[in-house]
Parts: C-alpha cells; sequence; structure tokens
C-alpha cells in the first residue's frame, strides 16, 4: 500500500497516465525533475516531479509530436491539484547545471500514440522547455 507522501509525489504521472489510458514509465520527467529538486530545495517533491513532467510533455509536443490538447488538459487538471512554483530566465543555467549531461543522451518522450521513444536532448531543448513553462 502506497503512503500519503508516495501518492502526492506520484501525482503528476498518474494523472498523465488517466489522460492518456496509458501507464507512464516512473523515469518519464526525469532528468529535469532531479535538476529542479537540486535547483529548488525548498519546494515540494510533488511540485519539482509536476514542473519536470510538463517541460518533458512540451518536448514530446515540440519533437515527438504529443497532442497539444493533451498537454494543456494536463497542465490544467494538476494546476488545481499541486502547488506549482515559478522560475525565470535568469535561473535557466543553474537549473541546467544541475542536469547530468549523459542523462540528455537517451531521454524518454511521448509520441502523439502515446508511445515512449528515446530521444537525445540539447541544451536548447531544454531552455525551450523552460520557456515553455515559464509562460504559462
Amino acid at each position: 500500500m502506497k503512503t500519503e507522501k508516495q501518492k502526492r509525489d506520484n501525482q503528476g504521472r498518474e494523472l498523465l497516465s488517466q489522460i492518456t489510458g496509458k501507464s507512464i514509465n516512473i523515469t518519464f520527467g526525469a532528468p529535469l525533475s532531479d535538476a529542479f529538486s537540486n535547483a529548488f530545495p525548498n519546494a515540494s517533491n510533488e511540485a519539482n516531479e509536476v514542473v519536470g513532467i510538463i517541460c518533458m510533455l512540451y518536448l514530446s509536443h515540440f519533437i515527438a509530436g504529443f497532442p497539444l490538447p493533451v498537454l494543456r488538459a494536463f497542465i490544467t487538471n494538476i494546476k488545481e491539484e499541486v502547488s506549482l512554483f515559478s522560475f525565470n530566465c535568469k535561473l535557466y543555467e543553474k537549473i541546467y547545471s544541475e542536469i547530468a549531461p549523459e542523462s540528455l543522451n537517451a531521454v524518454l518522450l511521448l509520441d502523439e500514440d502515446y508511445e515512449e521513444k528515446i530521444f537525445a536532448l540539447t541544451k536548447h531543448d531544454i531552455f525551450e522547455a523552460f520557456d515553455f513553462y515559464t509562460n504559462q
């Protein structure tokens, strides 16, 4: 049985599973969720995970064709459940420096059929995802 903390920490992934009708890999959202956890240690694990998932969903849309309406639905629904934090472009380098470079060589993204595909990401890709998140 899951503890209350485990339920909260997996809330973003569980909501995404409900919206897509697919089981979402436990690593979806990493390495960004880990970077946010390191850059924002006072934010909740739940918020760090969800911000990482939002960024990865944007990259999934931008790179792999994940449907934008599904991304928007996830953001709308998760904002009702999780207290998210904001950051601006002055922090992009700091957050990016918390990402293990080798972790960007094989990142799970979701395609238009919600299937997991592996892609290599660049710093430019990550900053695009940060721009998307900060403009929500």
